[in-house]
């Protein structure tokens, strides 16, 4: 059986050393454990010293980490009046009371759910154990649940799904707060179902004062992240916690676990939660996509944009528009339809020309039958003076001078039936010439009628999805080519030099 990973949570540099230490022994100094009385736990612990303690629910989490070492921070044992005094403290501490009745007995242990994503919203789940813990405590330690993605290392408070309730171990008080919680998290509820109460709320660790609990393994271990955890307890919530769904909340079980979001495409971030997911995650894939390049803003200089699934986004100046045109199946087209300066899109399905002359979801501006089923449409200005529309049938090229239906006003052979079609103008001077792109090479001609000599160069992704523009408004076209996440392109018309950006999604 596979042992699940470690948690790389919490330390505040952001989780980058958790895990846990053999237990250290000694008569005169040991390893402070977070749980606190003999009647929940059989285990009493100490008080950490006066020179381990920060001031009392003011030190952040990020002081904690510059000023502490897990591996340095260890308690002296109390003396008896010490820990009579910290016991009785604790036995007069509420518990959690549950809103509603149990119908069933709680969910089985959680497994370790990592954080996947980025999406640094608090969860309702999350909300609801705070407003627990701050009836049942008192409202002086609030603390947080969500976190910027921009520190680096993992963390479900990223997903918005772990809390940090800001108890303080050097403070008597609030260590007799944290040890209680915890204990009656990880001790027996009130059927006698050890890690029952967690179970219920749907918390797979739990991280206070230099110790973990993990739901999976049901025990206790020392934690040696680089974050102590003496100024708060950590308590990171599953999917289905997270989402509030368990039954501390509903009163019956949950039988049916939430995985959380899945990896859809190679080199991509992992999509945020969207909702349940009852399956499992396979292996990520290449995504499906096309290349898309036109002046879409009206500036002189080509932009770029993709399409996929019936999707449109285009990347303008750092901005994207995002938005839906189209459906799974359809062939994307983008060009200056109505002769403003500014490129629309459109898709093309069974020979018929859907167009929209702005780059926005909304009504159809023209319709327009062109080409049959299994033709590549392209789009150029084949005479120099307005854009116009194109079918590739094979290698043969069927070019319309309008965005028109209607028959072809010029038609030539170029290529092969497996290249890829594109057009542009490659020498600046007003018409769009066609070419293809064939594995990496390039074969361009000087005409749309593909007369002439025939211009043959290597630039960019071998395996890439190839697109060409106008990128730095020279009115010369030049190349470029996207790899799954990455387009590479050169101003150059001889295919020298090169640079990339991001591909748009």
């Amino acid at each position: 059986m596979l042992t699940p990973p470690r948690p790389s949570h919490e330390t505040d540099d952001d989780h980058r050393r958790a895990g846990v230490r053999p237990r250290r022994h000694g008569r005169a100094r040991r390893v402070v454990g977070p749980l606190l009385t003999v009647v929940l736990v059989g285990t009493v612990v100490a008080v950490a010293p006066a020179s381990a303690r920060t001031d009392t629910g003011a030190a952040t989490v990020e002081r904690q980490a510059q000023e502490l070492s897990g591996d340095e921070l260890v308690a002296e044992d109390l003396d008896a009046a010490e820990l009579a005094a910290v016991e009785v403290a604790a036995a007069a501490l509420p518990v959690p009371r549950p809103p509603v009745a149990f119908t069933t007995g709680p969910e089985s242990p959680s497994p370790y759910q990592g954080q996947k994503s980025c999406d640094p919203v608090e969860k309702p789940g999350a909300t609801a154990l705070r407003a627990l813990l701050l009836a049942t405590y008192g409202t002086a330690n609030a603390g947080g649940a969500a976190r910027s993605c921009s520190v680096g290392g993992t963390s479900e408070h990223k997903e918005g799904r772990a809390y940090d309730w800001m108890v303080n171990a050097g403070d008597a008080s609030d260590k007799a707060k944290g040890d209680a919680f915890v204990a009656w998290l990880s001790g027996p509820d009130a059927q006698g179902v050890a890690g029952g109460n967690a179970h219920r709320l749907g918390i797979q660790y739990v991280i206070w004062n230099k110790r973990t609990w993990q739901s999976w393994t049901g025990s206790w271990k020392d934690y040696t992240g680089a974050s102590p955890h003496t100024d708060h307890v950590h308590v990171s919530l599953s999917w289905d916690g997270a989402m509030k769904r368990t039954s501390w909340w509903t009163g019956k079980a949950v039988t049916q676990r939430d995985i959380g979001p899945c990896a859809l495409y190679i080199g991509e971030p992992v999509p945020a939660y969207s909702g349940p997911n009852y399956g499992s995650c396979t292996a990520p894939g290449p995504r499906a996509y096309d290349v898309l390049v036109a002046d879409f803003d009206g500036d002189g200089r080509d932009d770029l944009g993709t399409w996929s699934q019936g999707v449109f986004t285009v990347d303008i100046q750092g901005t994207k528009t995002r938005f839906g045109f189209g459906r799974a199946g359809d062939t994307p087209v983008v060009g200056d339809w109505d002769g403003d300066g500014r490129a629309g899109v459109g898709i093309v399905r069974n020979g018929r020309w859907h167009l929209r002359d702005t780059l926005s979801w909304g009504p159809i501006s023209r319709v327009l039958a062109y080409g049959t089923a299994g033709d590549v449409p392209v789009v150029g200005k084949w005479d120099g003076k307005r854009t116009g529309i194109g079918v590739v049938r094979g290698n043969r090229w069927l070019l319309r001078s309008t965005v028109t239906g209607g028959t072809s006003t010029a038609s030539t052979s170029f290529g092969r039936a497996t290249d890829v079609p594109v057009a542009g103008d490659w020498d600046g001077d007003g018409d769009d010439s066609i070419g293809v792109f064939r594995t990496g090479a390039w074969h361009l001609a000087e005409t749309a009628a593909g007369a002439g000599p025939v211009r043959s160069l290597r630039f960019g992704h071998d395996d890439g999805r190839p697109g060409v523009g106008d990128w730095d408004g020279d009115r010369r076209t030049t190349l470029g080519t996207a790899s799954q996440t990455e387009f590479r392109y050169t101003d150059d018309p001889a295919g020298g030099g090169s640079r990339t950006t991001s591909v748009p999604f």
